[in-house]
């Protein structure tokens, strides 16, 4: 019953979230995030490891991207399918620039066929929305209601 409402309520993500100028990547906003992160969908922070060990989402894993086959990138097929974990859905994110857009398209030329959303805003956003340190425990509070 739990699985058949949450693939409902994700099929009104994939109706409500909006698309990014090239129609190929669905983009999400901060309470569309929230929402995926209480409801365990994998997390992907490409932003520098210098920038996610200042601060991340609760639960993220860090997998620099930048363009592709840019030699900073930590995201590779292996990773990216080792950080998914086998989860349904994945919400992949940085600063609010383009770094987490290119990683999804990365994904999706990979053939990765899992629902991936960006959080086009990031971390820059989600700070303001969780008072910055307050993500981790909003991720506990939730972790705790289930």
């Amino acid at each position: 019953m739990k699985n058949i409402l949450f693939s409902l309520i994700l099929a009104t993500f994939l109706v409500t979230s909006t698309k990014a100028e090239d129609n190929v990547v669905a983009v999400i906003d901060g309470y569309q995030t929230l929402f995926l992160l209480q409801h365990g969908a994998a997390f992907i922070d490409n932003r520098p490891q210098h920038k996610f060990a200042r601060g991340h989402i609760h639960g993220a894993v860090n997998l620099p991207y930048y363009t592709p086959d840019h030699s900073t990138n930590i995201m590779s097929k292996d990773n990216l399918a080792v950080a998914l974990g086998g989860k349904d859905v994945a919400v992949f994110y940085c600063s609010g620039a383009l770094r987490a857009y290119q990683a999804i398209r990365q994904a999706q030329e990979w053939g990765f066929t899992l629902p991936m959303y960006w959080y086009r805003n990031g971390w820059a956003e989600w700070q303001l929305l969780t008072l910055g340190p307050a993500s981790e425990s909003v991720a506990a509070d939730s972790d705790q209601q289930e």
